[in-house]
């Protein structure tokens, strides 16, 4: 009779497959940024890998050697995945892959469309030329 296959515990995580292949590189924080992208195609990848706890707090009496090695590769996976103008906001985080997280998200979503430096710095910039003001507002 042939061997069924063990089931994999929820637990546990196969880092081999944190491969950057088919991960787009986040780019630089600026209007234009994939940063919406590219976060749902990590998380995704992260949590088919049983990798995405380390997105969330893990409280430091729930640390264990696991979590350490884990914590490391996904550190290195998103190092891997971004644009060298991302690595200054996270150069405080090298052994904290929730830190790098959190620092990119907050960078990126203020530099995006729905960030409030993006509208602010639009409203300064931009200044109503002519009389139309109904195309003004549409070039916002």
């Amino acid at each position: 009779m042939a061997e069924q296959a063990q089931p994999i515990a929820p637990n546990s995580s196969d880092n081999s497959s944190l491969r950057v292949t088919g991960i787009p590189q986040l780019q630089a924080p600026e209007a234009d940024s994939n940063y919406l992208k590219w976060s749902f195609v990590v998380t995704v990848h992260l949590n088919s890998i049983n990798l995405g706890y380390l997105l969330k707090e893990v409280k430091p009496k729930d640390r264990t050697a696991k979590w350490t090695k884990d914590n490391a590769d996904v550190c290195s996976f998103i190092v891997r995945t971004i644009h060298q103008d991302n690595l200054h906001l996270i150069q405080a985080f090298p052994e904290d892959a929730k830190g790098m997280w959190d620092a990119l998200h907050e960078a990126h979503l203020d530099s995006t469309a729905g960030g409030r430096i993006y509208w602010l710095r639009k409203l300064v910039l931009l200044r109503l030329a002519g009389d139309n003001v109904e195309n003004h507002i549409k070039e916002m």
